[in-house]
């Protein structure tokens, strides 16, 4: 091994882009540090290896286990890769990001222009601790997988403890880390926009939308299972449908890809879910609507426990999401009632004081319609759910316009002429001065675009031997990075996300 590579161990430089490799030697070795190989994390989508590594500090006298990244960007600027805006979600909310955000240390290491190196504590100090919710989720049902490692088998999961632990999530997510309800004053959005700030770029040409797009142009939709024909989101989603209705968002900080593969929660020595941890920030918003995050956690789990839910139960589960006090939650599985009214319960308490109930229910309803068309893009859904998903969007779009005594049922059945995308409100980025107002303190000047919309499933990230050897990558209309997937056996959920790539599919 060169000398070059001294601050390194031999195993963890093998593993490494030869320049990032040099890179980080010549680093460490400037700061009297070494680094040795724990283990390789697969990540599923991206081929930088993420590593578990053993930090020793010769001028501390100390070693530490830390997770070493390496973050590469296409488009991304320097204040929207991932560990600016995990920088500026600690800035926003010290004492929220130091109870439950993963931590950076040290300063980013500079590869290159485009690439850094970066180091994170392991929450709840050790992998062992915590486990993703997913596999809490999984214990729950009685579900298993042969590629889940055996630690993760021996758990059970209570329905009370596991719905108990997204109530603690959401509660912290809005009344801990966004704080009190609140509205820009005279911010506007018109539906369009709303479905933008959810969807962003997955309507363009190339985007995992664009084809669900282009097959649904009316501005109705007659779907199995619906007695009359919808509203299309698709249309609402394009400015084609509704456009002249005006909506002033709640907005405030949020995760901006918040779901079971993304929170960790403390399951030894013992089960403590108000010790979580939610991890990957690179789609972080300071000024992002915060209904989306309770709606996609809510709509992620139910995808990922579709197969426990039989064909009869799924229309009165539209009708409980669209309403979850006067709904037939008696007609679905008790835990996913239970889980369905608790986090309303959650996100009601959170909002009744300040009186904004209504705007809340409504745009709940707009957030259920965009991040379900979320999951038709994905191919973590199962082909066979999708058509509910589409349902679920259009029934909640109609929700959204009888709330608004909107007039829809005589709508035109054949495609609406075409009109230009609004403009998204992307992650921290300065909008345009109709929808926020250019002095607000918290609109940073950014361009990047979510890629929750964009969110590609992988394979678990899991322990390698070796760094991952991947396949080609998926299109995407948003390629900030190339994604590979990479099936490794023997594996746990990643501390760690991949700029809203993540999904540990254990299926």
């Amino acid at each position: 091994m060169p000398d070059l590579y001294r601050g390194l161990d031999p195993e963890l430089a093998r593993g490494l882009d030869p320049h990032v490799a040099e890179m980080l030697a010549v680093w460490a070795d400037l700061h009297g540090r070494h680094y040795a190989l724990d283990r390789w994390l697969v990540n599923g989508r991206s081929r930088q290896p993420v590593a578990v590594v053993r930090e020793t500090d010769s001028h501390k006298v100390e070693c530490t286990m830390l997770v070493l990244k390496v973050l590469s960007a296409e488009r991304d600027s320097l204040r929207t890769n991932e560990f600016a805006r995990h920088r500026r979600a600690e800035r926003d909310a010290a004492d929220f990001a130091a109870a439950h955000l993963s931590t950076f240390v040290h300063d980013a290491v500079p590869v290159s222009p485009r690439q850094w190196i970066t180091f994170q504590r392991i929450a709840a100090n050790a992998f062992e601790n915590t486990e993703v919710l997913t596999v809490l989720l999984r214990r729950m049902l009685g579900l298993a997988d042969e590629i889940e490692p055996p630690h993760a088998r021996e758990l059970t999961c209570r329905p009370e403890v596991f719905t108990d632990a997204c109530r603690s999530i959401v509660a912290g997510v809005l009344g801990d880390w966004a704080g009190k309800p609140y509205i820009l004053p005279d911010q506007k959005w018109s539906p369009a926009q709303f479905f933008a700030s959810h969807l962003f770029d997955q309507l363009e040409p190339d985007g995992r939308l664009a084809t669900w797009s282009r097959n649904h142009p009316a501005a109705l939709l007659t779907l199995d299972g619906e007695p009359a024909p919808l509203p299309n989101p698709f249309a609402v989603a394009r400015g084609e449908l509704f456009a002249d209705t005006l909506i002033a968002p709640l907005t405030g900080h949020s995760h901006g890809d918040l779901h079971t593969d993304n929170a960790l929660i403390r399951v030894r020595p013992h089960t403590d879910v108000t010790d979580y941890y939610l991890i990957d920030t690179a789609l972080y918003d300071s000024v992002g609507p915060l209904t989306r995050d309770p709606a996609h956690l809510l709509l992620y789990i139910i995808a990922r426990a579709m197969e426990a839910v039989s064909p009869p139960q799924q229309s009165p589960l539209i009708e409980v999401l669209l309403d979850p006090i006067t709904g037939p939650t008696h007609l679905l599985p008790g835990w996913l009632a239970t889980l369905i009214q608790g986090i309303h319960t959650e996100t009601t308490s959170w909002i009744d004081k300040s009186g904004l109930a209504p705007a809340w229910r409504t745009q709940s309803h707009l957030s259920l319609a965009a991040c379900a068309l979320l999951f038709l893009g994905r191919t973590s859904t199962r082909p066979q759910d999708k058509p509910w998903f589409l349902r679920l969007a259009a029934r909640a779009t109609a929700k959204f316009a009888q709330e608004h005594s909107l007039p829809w049922t005589t709508l035109p059945t054949q495609p609406l002429t075409p009109t230009p995308s609004p403009l998204a409100p992307q992650p921290d980025s300065q909008l345009t001065p109709n929808i926020v107002p250019s002095n607000h303190p918290n609109t940073a000047n950014t361009a990047n675009a979510a890629e929750s919309a964009n969110h590609v499933p992988n394979a678990d990230p899991q322990i390698a031997a070796t760094p991952p050897t991947a396949s080609e990558p998926e299109p995407s209309g948003r390629r900030k990075k190339s994604r590979y997937t990479v099936n490794v056996r023997d594996g746990k959920g990643i501390q760690i996300g991949d700029n809203g790539h993540q999904h540990n599919d254990f299926r």
